[in-house]
């Protein structure tokens, strides 16, 4: 997936800006006009099955979707299994919600998304936002199988 990656590229319009955000690797994908203080952001949790997967393989998708949508997408790193057993991703996927919450990012503005195991990672992040009573996203999408796990 890794090698695949280097074939892909992130379509003109969009800025990348590398990120450490909740403590995890991350970057930023900020579609021309977007602005991080004020666009609608969306909290990207990629596919690989919880074990493989990065930013540099789904950072093409993560800035197709803000070039369409206008939004900055935040592409983190969340740890992976076998190294990392569950829940770390889970964990890390909160966190870095959180994290956006502080930085002063109304839920309002916010929506969180997935696909494959970041689309299970989506749901279970929901599900510990309303069981922790933290603010929820104005939305979420799916693109995974893997929800109908839950």
């Amino acid at each position: 997936m890794e090698r695949m990656a280097k074939l892909s590229r992130v379509p003109w319009g969009v800025t990348r800006r590398e990120a450490s955000d909740a403590g995890l690797p991350a970057e930023w994908l900020i579609p021309r006009g977007g602005e991080l203080k004020s666009s609608l952001v969306v909290l990207y949790l990629h596919g690989g099955g919880f074990s493989a997967g990065s930013r540099n393989t789904h950072r093409e998708i993560a800035a197709r979707i803000a070039k369409a949508s206008g939004a900055c997408v935040l592409l983190p790193e969340y740890r992976r299994a076998p190294e990392n057993p569950y829940p770390a991703a889970n964990e890390d996927c909160l966190a870095v919600y959180q994290w956006l919450l502080d930085q002063g990012v109304a839920a309002e503005r916010l929506v969180i998304g997935g696909d494959s195991a970041g689309g299970f990672l989506t749901l279970s992040t929901l599900l510990a936002l309303k069981a922790k009573q933290l603010p929820l996203p104005s939305g979420a999408f799916l693109l995974s199988m893997a929800a109908d796990l839950i």
